[in-house]
């Protein structure tokens, strides 16, 4: 007897081993489980709670044996070669999945996940997602970047606070209609004419970039609309936008604009980019509370409403007609003017010097700002450009941005430990540590407070800008209208 089950034993053991036939996938296992000897059992895959990529060098090509993995709360392999998704189809307890950047075509087999809140499966090649209409739970979903049609299944997410369906060929977003939780929608570059959908919704914030959009109308009754972006469309009428007192940061670049009359009563607005338009007159702008404006490629000549503007803080002005910038000497609270590429008179020059020496950034001549896509945020650190993958988004009023590129940015070394969800970063004395989903967090070892806590899109961790900067040791201002971070180390 004792014979027989010692042979058995081996048998089971070196079976479940080859059920992990990825080679890269099975470093990932033995460094979660921290066990580098012996084989991997069914016995082993089933202590398993989170599971990541974790040697970024070592790309994943199959998910085969993880459908012993039953005890499984989340997994993170985004960026690798992943075609399949059969082995993970039926994990009951599975509820965060992020795969984005795999080689995904058929998302069929995922019909059984009963506990899944957040999925991402961003740039792929997915065509059809029919299944997704089996996860009811889904709270958060990236499905952008694919070659997605049809969204009309989704109209039974009725949990979902974030969606992003951004760069595929939608045309019809009706389905949102019924998704009453949603605070984050984007879907920047797509084929979308018609917002109706978006009649009796509260959504915080629309990322409706690059579309087909003439008509704003459906949004005027969007009261708690706080960040609108909707550059790149065949708009000319804003007057829709007139009542929407909420909104903080609007992006109508690229459009037909040639009237911002309805702009003059929104009071809470701190970013306004509404360059390449047709505008002449700003005098709408005049007693604002703007902080940042972007005017780039229109046609104004008199930027005298500018004096009246008390909050403004960056003003880009490059490639219009001003020749006269006289009312700039009189706007000390700037901290930074972009006039580059106009036809500025011989007086010009002295002013420029002038303004400088009150403390003012100004660009002149033939400079430009780099052309950044809607997409992108570029840093500034110490005066040096930098540019961030991950786009920044709010959260209760907070903007947050992901944790390892501010960090890194920052100098700071980062560390993830995937049994308490805790993230710690060290730059020369300082340390920091926050938790996934918690408020608190620790400076220095000293308990502090968090705004919002850090949340996980797909495989990437969100955290306030402000915390981060300052907890580390710097200055940093969230410039939301030129996508700019600007840090200064202390």
């Amino acid at each position: 007897m004792f014979l027989s089950f010692s042979l058995h034993t081996s048998h089971f053991a070196k079976a479940a081993d080859k059920l992990i036939e990825d080679p890269n996938l099975e470093i990932a296992i033995r460094d979660v489980l921290q066990k580098y000897s012996g084989d991997i059992t069914i016995d082993d895959l089933e202590k398993l709670d989170t599971l990541y990529q974790t040697r970024k060098e070592n790309i994943v090509n199959s998910l085969k044996g993880l459908e012993y993995a039953k005890n499984l709360y989340s997994l993170y392999f985004s960026n690798n070669n992943i075609s399949d998704v059969s082995p993970i189809a039926n994990l009951p307890k599975l509820t965060k999945l992020s795969l984005g950047g795999n080689k995904l075509k058929d998302i069929s087999k995922l019909g059984s996940l009963p506990s899944l809140t957040n999925l991402g499966l961003n740039h792929n090649q997915i065509e059809e997602i029919s299944v997704l209409s089996n996860f009811p739970n889904l709270e958060i979903l990236s499905i952008n970047h694919n070659q997605i049609k049809n969204i009309n299944n989704l109209n039974n997410l009725t949990k979902l606070t974030f969606l992003n369906i951004e760069e595929n060929q939608i045309t019809d977003i009706s389905a949102i209609h019924d998704l009453k939780k949603l605070n984050l929608f984007m879907a920047n570059s797509n084929q979308i004419r018609d917002l109706t959908p978006f009649i009796n919704l509260q959504i915080l914030s629309i990322q409706i970039n690059n579309n087909k959009i003439e008509d704003l109308a459906p949004l005027a009754a969007m009261k708690d609309l706080g960040n609108l972006r909707i550059a790149g469309n065949q708009i000319k009428d804003i007057s829709p936008l007139a009542n929407l007192n909420k909104l903080t940061l609007l992006e109508l670049a690229n459009n037909q604009i040639e009237d911002i009359t309805p702009l003059k009563n929104l009071k809470n607005i701190a970013g306004l980019y509404i360059s390449k338009n047709r505008i002449q007159d700003i005098s709408p702008l005049k007693g604002t509370n703007f902080r940042t404006v972007d005017l780039r490629e229109n046609h104004i000549q008199d930027i005298t409403p500018l004096v009246q503007m008390s909050s403004l803080q960056h003003i880009l002005l490059s490639k219009n007609n001003i020749d006269d910038i006289q009312p700039l000497e009189y706007t000390q609270y700037l901290s930074e003017v972009d006039i580059s590429a106009n036809p500025l008179n011989q007086e010009s020059n002295s002013l420029i010097e002038k303004i400088q020496r009150q403390g003012t950034i100004v660009k002149s001549g033939d400079l430009y700002y780099k052309n950044c896509s809607f997409d992108c945020i570029y840093v500034w650190l110490n005066g040096q450009e930098k540019q961030v993958e991950n786009r920044i988004f709010e959260q209760d009023g907070r903007m947050l941005i992901s944790l390892r590129e501010i960090f890194e940015l920052l100098g700071a070394t980062v560390t993830w430990d995937p049994e308490t969800y805790h993230i710690t970063a060290e730059k020369g004395t300082n340390k920091v540590t926050i938790q996934i989903g918690s408020k608190e967090s620790q400076i220095n070892d000293i308990p502090t407070a968090m705004d919002v806590a850090p949340t996980l899109v797909g495989d990437v961790t969100y955290v306030p800008i402000r915390f981060v900067s300052e907890a580390i040791g710097a200055v940093v201002d969230w410039d939301a209208m030129s996508q700019r971070i600007l840090i200064k180390s202390k």
